[in-house]
């Protein structure tokens, strides 16, 4: 593609309430979608704007968070020893242990400032989708701030301390959130956490946490419904048939074509590669309607 490699998609602000970003699209990482490998977070993240995009078109009650906001590397604080600063260097250990706690803390508290913006922006909204990325695995949080109540959504039922500092984010959050007034309609100090929900499920030995996690995510979908009706599936019917993951491929490359990639799409990019005159045949085609 003319050397192309890549291209850009444009997010309004009042969409995922992280101010305007823009989503990057490898065709490295499409690749890995038709093969059914490992999601990026920014295929998530555009899973996500179609999905905000039928909810406003069917009139629910329900937001996303932004999962490149929000991802585990997003409030972890590393260091590289082989590129450390000057002034750690000099540090005791017990300097830069006390160091590293407190940039971790910063990010943790980045976070849960971005969680509660926009729960304070989305609520008139009933439940928010938060998808999260960590060690290599994608799960969902349904957000109910109005009972303090979250429902975790995980194909692989990791345990729960794998995300413990993650549901302490969203307590930081569901806090400040409440301390602003917001509605609410019990009196709980801590959110009440359900985990091991028996949600759709994968089978031992294959990886496909990505597409269970769009599955997850899906508006007109079987998991969006009030947090009293979510539904519970017997074992015997929790896997993702073939169909429905080649739906979620489909989907997903049909949304990217026309509303990403295209001049006349929602979220195409007007000062991004494409947008070049060069690239006028990539991106203005006829649309038909399907």
């Amino acid at each position: 593609m003319k050397g192309i490699n890549s291209f850009t998609v444009a997010v309004g602000e009042n969409i995922f309430w992280s101010g305007p970003c823009l989503l990057q699209v490898h065709f490295s990482d499409m690749h890995s979608l038709y093969r059914r490998k490992r999601l990026d977070a920014n295929l998530i993240a555009i899973w996500c704007l179609m999905n905000y995009v039928e909810a406003e078109a069917m009139k629910k009650p329900v937001a996303y968070l932004n999962p490149c906001m929000i991802s585990k590397p997003n409030h972890t604080y590393t260091l590289d020893e082989k590129k450390l600063p000057e002034h750690i260097k000099v540090m005791t250990p017990e300097e830069r242990k006390a160091y590293i706690a407190q940039k971790h803390l910063e990010k943790m508290l980045d976070v849960a400032t971005y969680v509660a913006i926009a729960l304070e922006s989305m609520q008139d909204k009933e439940c928010v989708y938060a998808p999260y990325a960590f060690d290599d695995q994608w799960i969902v949080f349904l957000l109910y701030p109005k009972y303090n109540e979250v429902i975790v959504l995980d194909s692989l039922d990791k345990d729960s301390n794998t995300y413990q500092e993650f549901l302490r984010i969203i307590d930081l959050a569901f806090k400040r959130y409440y301390q602003r007034g917001e509605q609410r309609k019990n009196s709980r100090e801590r959110i009440f956490v359900r985990n091991k929900w028996p949600c759709h499920k994968q089978p031992v030995g294959i990886v496909l946490c990505g597409y269970y996690c769009s599955e997850f995510l899906r508006v007109n979908g079987k998991y969006c419904a009030n947090y009293d009706e979510l539904p519970k599936f017997p074992k015997s019917e929790r896997e993702l048939n073939d169909t429905s993951i080649q739906n979620i491929q489909a989907d997903m490359c049909y949304f990217i074509h026309r509303e990403c990639a295209h001049q006349l799409g929602r979220f195409f990019d007007n000062e991004g590669v494409l947008a070049l005159p060069e690239n006028e045949s990539l991106s203005n085609w006829t649309i038909r309607i399907i």
